[in-house]
């Protein structure tokens, strides 16, 4: 099965237990778990962050390093890619699908994500952009969206399905 999404090789593998990994198992698949957020405002707009790997319109997302929980991850990543702190969050679901989550990077390195979907409507800060992951941060209206990292815009779709039925997504 082709791969969904070709990545940028910058800020790849930034993750130490992930750089070792690669260094033993070469470009072969790696299962990796991860998380992404939408962050919805009153509004009912969606923050998007331009990524500075990618190069396109995506989620705050990414990958626990060692010993970090799902949820803390997800926090971090957020103050990290945004400068927002996260005053709560949900899990809405799971998304694994290797038809929307198998990614190869340029330089031949294949993943399949196995990530848990978070959204939050609460957070405090500011805005912080072009930092070493984000060149721009926006809110769009869920109608509006620019191009984005297709899982990412499954991601939204998926949401804006629970957010009718409360149905937990896993696939």
């Amino acid at each position: 099965m082709p791969p969904v999404f070709v990545a940028h090789s910058k800020g790849q593998d930034v993750n130490p237990y992930l750089k070792k990994l690669r260094q033993h198992i070469g470009h072969d698949l790696i299962m990796m778990p991860g998380t992404r957020i939408i962050m919805e405002n009153q509004q009912g707009e969606i923050l998007l962050q331009l990524r500075s790997d990618f190069k396109i319109w995506g989620l705050p997302a990414g990958s626990p390093d060692v010993g970090e929980t799902l949820s803390n991850c997800i926090r971090r990543e957020v103050l990290e890619e945004t400068g927002l702190t996260l005053l709560e969050l949900q899990a809405f679901g799971v998304a694994s699908h290797p038809d929307y989550e198998t990614i190869e990077y340029p330089n031949g390195d294949r993943i399949q994500n196995y990530s848990t979907m978070f959204y939050s409507r609460h957070w405090e800060g500011q805005l912080l952009e072009n930092n070493d992951e984000t060149l721009a941060l926006r809110f769009f209206s869920p109608e509006a969206l620019p191009d984005m990292i297709r899982n990412h815009r499954r991601a939204i779709d998926l949401y804006l399905q629970f957010k009718e039925s409360g149905e937990f997504w896993v696939d």
